[in-house]
């Protein structure tokens, strides 16, 4: 499995003011799995002294790409990350992570059922149903396969949002190249997930 990280928490290197909520330093440190071979950074300029911290970390190759590379910092996300996938060949599992996490999170257990199955998931997390209509609104049925997901809902039928994880099995990465190349720049993740329902099932887990 390969791991790419879009590097936005703007409180490095300190708790945020969430009280669980760690560096970028920190979430490499709870991917303590040895399927996990390679990690892709892309990190704002400004976060030079965790980013040589990272080079270090002998469990992983990392390979730290600055955002503000205009090969990367003109792009929507989705073609940010496809640009990487075809940049580096990846065609192993990916696992796509876009929002600082909780590091109290044990992702062993998924990452079993992940590597298990090698179907789609994606991190879902509860939020106060007043804050709800901020975020992208996702349902899920009794067996936790995601049914819904949309964005800004008027009138929401859930309280779960995306945790900003994703997981992609290697032979479904090439919709990632595809909804690239059709120009869909914007495109977020929790979209393209969308997207991902119209031809596999995608299990949703709430963390």
């Amino acid at each position: 499995m390969e791991v790419i990280i879009i590097d936005n928490i703007k409180q490095r290197g300190r708790k945020s003011k969430h009280s669980n909520y760690y560096s970028i330093n920190d979430i490499l440190s709870v991917l303590n799995r040895e399927s996990i071979k390679k990690i892709y950074l892309v990190s704002p300029h400004d976060n030079k002294a965790d980013t040589q911290s990272i080079k270090r970390e002998p469990k992983f190759e990392t390979i730290v790409l600055d955002d503000h590379d205009k090969s990367l910092n003109e792009l929507g996300l989705i073609s940010k990350i496809n640009t990487i996938i075809e940049k580096y060949g990846i065609r192993d599992d990916l696992m796509i992570i876009t929002q600082n996490i909780n590091t109290n999170i044990n992702f062993n257990p998924i990452l079993d059922y992940f590597e298990a199955t090698r179907k789609p998931v994606m991190l879902l997390k509860k939020v106060n149903k007043s804050a709800i209509s901020r975020h992208t609104v996702v349902s899920i049925n009794k067996d936790n396969i995601i049914t819904n997901i949309t964005e800004h809902a008027v009138k929401p039928q859930s309280s779960l949002t995306s945790a900003g994880v994703y997981f992609i099995p290697h032979d479904a990465i090439f919709w990632i190249k595809k909804i690239s190349n059709s120009g869909a720049d914007k495109t977020s993740m929790d979209l393209f997930m969308k997207r991902l329902m119209q031809k596999r099932k995608v299990r949703g887990i709430v963390i």
